[in-house]
């Protein structure tokens, strides 16, 4: 996943949460988005979702969810990230499930079509 599609990941239109403005880039937040780009590369890895030519454990896959899906807010948190990078977790999370469900229509419909 690349820079641009976690910026776009942010203004989706999914909910009614906006994004806070974006602050000045240092070595710290490019750590926290490669942290966040990976948790979420790695949980669209657990549909079937391959962004980056790896495979992804499980298990990995499984505490990258749980990392995305948890409502704390400490330090190094999925929120805390989040915050820290002026992003909406909200919109994050509703972008996540939208591309999870795209992708099982696809294996659905690829699926039907090569039953009949």
């Amino acid at each position: 996943m690349t820079g641009a599609s976690l910026a776009s990941l942010s203004r989706d239109p999914c909910g009614d949460v906006h994004p806070t403005p974006a602050v000045s880039d240092s070595p710290e937040r490019r750590l926290l988005r490669a942290i966040l780009q990976q948790a979420l590369c790695d949980a669209l890895a657990l549909h079937g979702l391959r962004l980056r030519p790896r495979r992804v454990c499980p298990g990995v896959a499984a505490d990258a969810l749980r990392w995305l899906a948890s409502e704390s807010e400490a330090p190094s948190s999925f929120r805390w990230t989040c915050a820290h990078l002026g992003l909406s977790p909200e919109r994050i999370r509703c972008r996540l499930r939208s591309s999870v469900a795209t992708a099982a229509e696809a294996v659905a419909e690829a699926g039907s079509e090569r039953a009949a």
